[in-house]
C-alpha cells in the first residue's frame, strides 16, 4: 500500500470490547496491523481498478444478483437496468439483503459472521473510560 493511505504502521495490539463490557487485550512483540485511512484507501483501490480496466456504478441500488454461465448479473434501478460481471463488490449495510441472497444457499447461517465499521476519531486514553461508554 502507498504510505499515503497508512496513518499507523506499528500496531503491536489491539482490546476488543465486547456488547457486555467484557474485555479481551492481545498483544504481540512485532507489528502485526496496520490502521489506514479508509476514504484514501478506497480511492486508491477505485483508481487502481479503474486502470485496469473495471467499471465502477455507484450511487444505485442493487435489487437482486443473478448466475448464468459462471457470470453474476446485478439487476439494479428497479430491476430495470442489469450489468454482467464475472467479479463484483458488494458494499451494503448491516442487514446485508443481497449478502444473504447469495449466501443462503452455499454458506449456513450459524457459519456467518458480521463485520462493521466504525469511524472513530479523537479518542483518547480510552482505558480510562468508564465501562458503559465504550464502545
Amino acid at each position: 500500500l502507498p504510505s499515503s493511505v497508512i496513518q499507523n504502521n506499528k500496531i503491536r495490539g489491539a482490546k476488543f470490547y465486547s456488547p457486555y463490557y467484557s474485555e479481551l487485550t492481545v498483544q504481540r512483540k512485532n507489528s502485526e496491523a496496520i490502521v489506514v485511512d479508509r476514504t484514501l484507501f478506497d480511492q486508491y483501490l477505485a483508481s487502481r481498478a479503474k486502470n485496469c480496466g473495471a467499471s465502477i456504478i455507484t450511487d444505485c441500488k442493487i435489487n437482486s444478483i443473478s448466475y448464468e454461465n459462471n457470470l453474476a448479473n446485478f439487476y439494479f434501478n428497479r430491476d430495470k437496468q442489469k450489468v454482467t460481471s464475472q467479479i463484483g463488490i458488494i458494499a451494503e449495510g448491516g442487514r446485508g439483503h443481497l449478502t444473504k441472497q447469495i449466501l443462503q444457499k452455499t454458506v449456513p447461517s450459524h457459519s456467518r459472521l458480521s463485520g462493521y465499521q466504525l469511524l472513530v476519531e479523537n479518542i483518547k486514553d480510552i482505558d480510562k473510560l468508564p465501562n458503559k461508554l465504550r464502545v
